[in-house]
């Protein structure tokens, strides 16, 4: 019989999940393409009627702009699409901006990434994730995700968002990365940008739950339950950018086999108690009727109906779309910061920043992200 703990432990997700996103600031400077048509391809008919000047937010609605670099694009916005508020720009305002997108560019991107031209923070970001196929408009497009501040691709949880094309369900796991495992970043030690706690601090609380220091580290299986804690990882979305994925995850978007992957903690009928936050983390406390150390292979066997190993080391290559969304022209600095935000994240290199990972880093060096240039993509 399949096992129920993935239902069990769904209730865990926006515990562990919280997309908060960091207001940290950078600086930017490079020259966007000019309005002549002549150097941008993508400006509306030149024969059309002239917006009137005297409404700021009368700007060609819909037209994008590429950025110099060819890594970025802007689309203006019209006056009754709203960016400002995420709860207004909800799923299906962002899809019908993306099939705008769509009748420039041909369908030829993994991810279509939309960011608000905002500074400050309203505080989460969203990902629609969906199989190829899903959107009619783009067969290929497999995901739009709505990054609502401007520097959230750098500082905000852009490695959390694009795990979710594989691993949707993150809930309460604890994943300690086993002695054989391979095929991670060397600084993965068991936290995830997608959720769930540390195995490897997993531990029961024991003789009287109130107190902190009467508590034992878990190293089997414990087929008796009883009350637990584990440290879990920053209010940013599980550390937003800040951390490499662990082993589940990275079994789970196919980068490594489940052999490489190591273990996780598994528990049964949990009950969230309570959560504290500290300047390094916090921890989580739970009761479980179970406790079952779990290998990935027999995680994914049993509980996802994963039949099929991937690939050892598994590189994998995926392409990108970054569009600034706002209702006027954005200045050439805000334009230009997304256009060297993006150009980290797609980095295949060592960014040079130990606090921070991009994709690349992220996956060990085995998945790529390419965001250009996009003039090659135009219809």
């Amino acid at each position: 019989m399949k096992s129920t703990y993935l239902p069990r432990l769904f209730a865990f997700l926006t515990l562990l999940m919280i997309l908060a996103c960091s207001k940290d600031t950078d600086t930017a400077s490079d020259d966007v393409v000019g309005e002549d048509d002549t150097e941008n391809p993508l400006n509306e008919d030149p024969d059309s009627e002239d917006p009137d000047p005297g409404d700021p937010n009368s700007e060609d609605p819909f037209s994008v702009t590429l950025h110099s670099s060819k890594n970025a694009v802007h689309m203006i916005l019209p006056n009754t699409i709203s960016v400002d508020d995420p709860n207004e720009f909800d799923g299906n305002a962002q899809i019908e901006v993306t099939e705008k997108v769509y009748e420039r560019f041909k369908d030829e991107f993994d991810w279509v990434i939309l960011v608000t031209n905002r500074e400050d923070n309203p505080g989460f970001g969203y990902s629609g994730q969906a199989r190829s196929g899903f959107y009619n408009f783009a067969p290929n497009l497999k995901g739009i995700i709505h990054m609502p501040f401007n520097r959230a691709i750098k500082y905000g949880p852009m490695t959390h968002e694009l795990g979710h094309r594989w691993t949707p369900h993150k809930g309460l796991y604890l994943y300690s990365k086993a002695d054989e495992a391979n095929g991670l970043h060397p600084a993965a030690d068991g936290r995830d940008p997608l959720g769930g706690g540390t195995g490897a601090t997993l531990r029961e609380v024991t003789v009287d739950p109130n107190d902190e220091s009467n508590s034992t580290v878990i190293t089997t299986t414990l087929e008796d339950g009883g009350t637990f804690e584990a440290d879990i990882f920053g209010r940013v979305a599980n550390g937003g950018n800040s951390i490499p994925y662990n082993g589940q995850s990275m079994f789970e978007m196919g980068f490594i086999s489940w052999d490489q992957a190591g273990y996780i903690w598994v528990p049964t009928n949990a009950e969230f108690l309570r959560s504290e936050y500290t300047s390094n983390g916090g921890y989580t406390r739970f009761s479980a009727d179970k406790i079952e150390k779990m290998s990935v292979e027999d995680f994914a066997k049993n509980e996802l109906g994963v039949t099929q190993n991937n690939p050892v080391n598994n590189e994998q290559t995926f392409k990108i779309l970054v569009v600034l969304l706002d209702n006027e022209t954005p200045s050439d600095a805000e334009f230009d910061l997304v256009s060297e935000h993006t150009e980290w994240l797609t980095l295949a290199g060592d960014d040079g920043n130990d606090g921070l990972f991009n994709f690349w880093e992220a996956t060990n060096e085995l998945g790529t992200l390419i965001s250009g240039p996009l003039d090659q993509d135009l219809k």
